[in-house]
């Protein structure tokens, strides 16, 4: 059980990080980015680090794994627990390596995997886009990807099963005021009617008075109804689906993703086995460097992006996203070939330009405003 933490270095967006925790005579003091703060410990707890590595969820699951239910309160709040999810074998180098994975809770909106080998030690933690493994392991990283596909599927659907109501027959949402978005005005008191996918009626609303023929009436209790949110930069995944529709978010545009993943995630929403927004993609390149991203397509030379827009295209993807490590030199026949698609150019700057040669060579839109501001402001 740690007793303490010391994390000195450089956050992901470039802030310096001096983060603490310490037990002193039973009272527990941290200090993060996040927060400060202290209490007096009435049993074991876990500190969750703010400005952490993978290391930190060995620590975490070496704890749990010695605790006699394998979970703990775990501060600033909450509570953390393991969970034995399978052992499996996987590729290592000429021969085998046997692990047992592990599913970690409580610390993120969804839950972490990690691999101890058979003498407990950490071997690898992992997920469906990337992993930290054991040097020398390298050729265990797409099992582990694929693993963490099938893993996080299982539980995805299972909730799915659980939460996702289907309704045969016409229902109501009554006692509501309904936003007009296009004319940005607000309804009286109203009682909307679905069938299927369609609002086959507003209505006034009176108390007592119902639509006929609906099977399900829900009370908005006066609140808004709204149309669904939209998210236009999401990286989709088996686990965001449900906590996009709890936000009330219906739709959302993937930014980035492993094209295979992506597809069969949006197949499996569509036939119902997992529960999440409809899925707008933009088609992923990138150029091949030693510091490329590795999903979408990876393009060596301007004839490989240009085929990838192709590929794309014939798929109905309706945006290319072009990555860090794209070839400034290539971009404008990228944005050519795009356009004669009928598709948008969107993305990042790539590395050794800058936003106004970007725009000049075709990009429709940039994809974070902070890569704006590298380059007019600073």
């Amino acid at each position: 059980m740690p007793v303490s933490w010391l994390i000195e270095g450089t956050s992901l967006m470039g802030a310096q990080v001096e983060e603490s925790f310490a037990v002193n005579e039973g009272v527990a003091r941290w200090l993060s980015q996040a927060d400060t703060g202290k209490v007096t410990l009435e049993a074991p707890a876990l500190y969750a680090v703010n400005d952490g590595s993978p290391w930190a969820e060995y620590v975490y699951a070496r704890a749990l794994l010695a605790d006699a239910d394998q979970r703990m309160p775990v501060l600033p709040g909450g509570e953390i627990l393991v969970e034995k999810v399978r052992e499996t074998t996987l590729p290592a180098g000429e021969g085998e390596k046997r692990v047992t994975v592990y599913r970690l809770s409580g610390i993120d909106m969804s839950p972490s995997l990690l691999a101890l080998d058979a003498e407990g030690d950490l071997f690898a933690t992992f997920g469906e886009a990337s992993a930290v493994i054991r040097t020398g392991f390298e050729g265990s990283v797409q099992p582990l990807l694929e693993l963490a596909r099938e893993i996080n599927a299982k539980r995805t659907e299972e909730l799915a099963r659980q939460l996702l109501h289907r309704f045969e027959a016409p229902y109501a949402i009554a006692n509501v005021r309904v936003l007009d978005v296009r004319n940005g005005t607000l309804s009286g008191p109203s009682v909307v009617t679905v069938s299927g996918e369609t609002i086959t009626e507003i209505a006034p609303y009176e108390d007592g008075m119902l639509p006929e023929g609906v099977s399900t009436v829900f009370d908005g209790e006066g609140g808004t109804l709204m149309p669904g949110l939209v998210d236009m930069h999401s990286h989709s995944s088996a686990s965001s689906g449900l906590y996009y529709l709890a936000a009330g978010v219906t739709s959302t545009r993937d930014m980035g993703n492993e094209n295979s993943a992506l597809a069969d995630l949006m197949k499996r929403m569509e036939e119902g086995r997992l529960a999440g927004p409809r899925i707008t993609p933009a088609g992923f390149i990138e150029g091949r460097s030693p510091y490329s991203a590795r999903h979408g397509i990876i393009a060596a030379s301007q004839e490989e992006a240009l085929a990838a827009v192709d590929w794309y295209a014939e798929r109905g993807f309706g945006y290319v996203k072009s990555y860090n490590s794209m070839n400034p030199a290539w971009m404008t026949a990228v944005g050519e070939r795009a356009h004669s698609h009928g598709m948008r150019l969107i993305g990042h700057i790539p590395a050794f330009t800058n936003a106004d040669a970007m725009i000049d060579a075709g990009f429709d839109e940039v994809t974070h405003i902070n890569q704006l501001m590298l380059g007019w402001l600073l």
